[in-house]
């Protein structure tokens, strides 16, 4: 039960702080009226939408998701396809454009509740979103009862957020990026033992400065050499001062980071071209000692 609770606390907090922030967003978008809410036209084409969420699809494309109803004709086409490649196939703004240019204003469906909704014009004077007053009498129009709709998609808000938390996301993780393998001082990476990911970032961030003081303390080689020279010979593999500087002799000096040379390729037929020589993987360093938590303490207090 009290790991539920926690869970549970977790989820609602997280929720919270989503929700500040797309409200935020929205605050700042500062929606305006659009011009052409008032005395919108509405054609008499027959066109009714049911309030099934499950039956509403893209008439360009069959989209299920990410829908929006053109207030004036009824048509439901997707959204614009965003920069990331996710979205719609922008049968929404194909059918305003089909359309002649007449009928810019368009509700996504699944974001209607009997307070709000997500509705956009796509007339070029005002191109984003916008508040309609009289939404829920131009619903009412298609057959659609706005005080019998609960939201079932993500507002385009939500949306952005999404967009802009991915975003830092592959920024930290170079996601997509093509990564040359580099080695030598100062570009040693540790392997993972399986439960060793956070040790190995934090001495690999402690390392990352020739100014710091674990670098100047013990990255150098010949204070390295000392201090393993006068290590215990019972167990310097529980001395922390002894297994400290060769861990940081490691990184620093990159004797564990030397790139095998790139195989020469063999020659191919002159009818087909020799492929590009893939670079070898870097090696790593592996902290086959790690001193026990008595250990660390003891580097712990000696480093500070």
């Amino acid at each position: 039960m009290m790991v539920a609770s926690a869970a549970e606390a977790v989820v609602a907090h997280q929720a919270a702080g989503d929700a500040e922030a797309v409200n935020t967003l929205v605050e700042d978008e500062e929606r305006p009226v659009s011009k052409y809410a008032e005395g919108l036209v509405q054609l008499d084409n027959g066109v009714k939408i049911s309030p099934d969420s499950s039956k509403w699809e893209c008439a360009e494309s069959g989209m299920k998701e990410n829908l929006w109803l053109n207030l004036s004709t009824g048509y439901i086409g997707s959204g614009r396809k965003n920069w990331d490649g996710s979205g719609g196939t922008n049968g929404g703004l194909n059918h305003y454009t089909a359309t002649g240019n007449q009928y810019p204003l368009a509700v996504k469906l699944g974001t209607i509740t009997p307070t709000d909704a997500d509705v956009y014009s796509y007339a070029p004077d005002e191109d984003q979103m916008v508040k309609v007053p009289k939404l829920g009498e131009y619903l009412k129009h298609w057959g659609i009862n706005i005080m019998d709709l609960q939201k079932t998609d993500k507002s385009m808000a939500e949306m952005e957020l999404d967009l802009n938390q991915n975003a830092e996301l592959w920024a930290i993780t170079e996601k997509g990026a093509k990564l040359e393998p580099v080695s030598g001082p100062g570009f040693t990476g540790l392997v993972n033992l399986g439960n060793s990911c956070y040790m190995n970032s934090t001495l690999q961030l402690l390392m990352a400065s020739p100014a710091s003081p674990l670098f100047l303390k013990y990255g150098d080689k010949a204070i390295a050499d000392s201090l393993i020279a006068t290590a215990p010979t019972d167990a310097p593999a529980e001395d922390p001062i002894t297994q400290l500087a060769k861990l940081a002799n490691g990184i620093a000096s990159g004797d564990y980071s030397v790139a095998p040379p790139t195989p020469t390729p063999t020659p191919k037929p002159k009818s087909k071209p020799a492929p590009a020589p893939v670079p070898a993987p870097v090696r790593a360093t592996a902290p086959m000692l790690a001193p026990t938590d008595a250990g660390l303490e003891a580097a712990a207090k000696e480093y500070e």
